[in-house]
């Protein structure tokens, strides 16, 4: 499943563009045939949406329940050569065949989160002048000094990992 954690919840990509700013849309947690886009926050059903092709899936980080047990609600990623980064594949395929040549099943794929690398929601927040580039830096010397902690309110639901990504961007949307 290929999806993105927003608010504590995950919520799977429907493999929908939106209409009005071409962003993926994900599937409502609370209705069906519902889908919500995170960049303009809209709430649309089938005729608001675009599909998909292949060519339009995003990167990847892969991660599954802390030690693989699914009452834990903390996830564990796979970590790129620096065992701090979380690894960022091109998309779910080229995550899954990674797996699959680690000795991973097909079954095995089914209890694995395929976690969005772009974070729309943050990116959208930058770019409408909600958070600025210094509020992303000053939030990771806080986390880093701190051992982890998290400071600014705003961008306390986003991993250390995905305000890094950010930063790395320069704050670019990716558009």
């Amino acid at each position: 499943m290929s999806g993105i954690f927003y608010k504590g919840a995950f919520h799977e990509n429907a493999d929908l563009m939106c209409r009005q700013c071409k962003t993926p849309l994900y599937d409502s947690p609370k209705y069906d045939g519902i889908f919500l886009c995170f960049r303009c926050g809209g709430e649309f059903g089938i005729d608001g949406a675009d599909e998909t092709d292949g060519g339009d899936m995003p990167p990847v980080m892969v991660a599954r329940h802390y030690g693989g047990v699914t009452i834990n609600t903390a996830l564990e990623y796979i970590l790129e050569d620096d065992n701090e980064t979380p690894r960022v594949f091109k998309n779910q395929i080229e995550a899954e065949a990674f797996l699959m040549s680690n000795g991973y099943s097909a079954e095995d794929l089914e209890h694995i989160y395929f976690v969005e690398a772009d974070c729309p929601l943050l990116s959208a927040a930058l770019k409408n002048g909600k958070i600025s580039m210094a509020d992303v830096s000053e939030e990771l010397d806080y986390r880093d000094r701190s051992g982890g902690n998290k400071w600014n309110d705003f961008l306390y639901e986003y991993t250390t990992a995905e305000l890094a990504r950010l930063e790395q961007k320069g704050g670019g949307t990716g558009e």
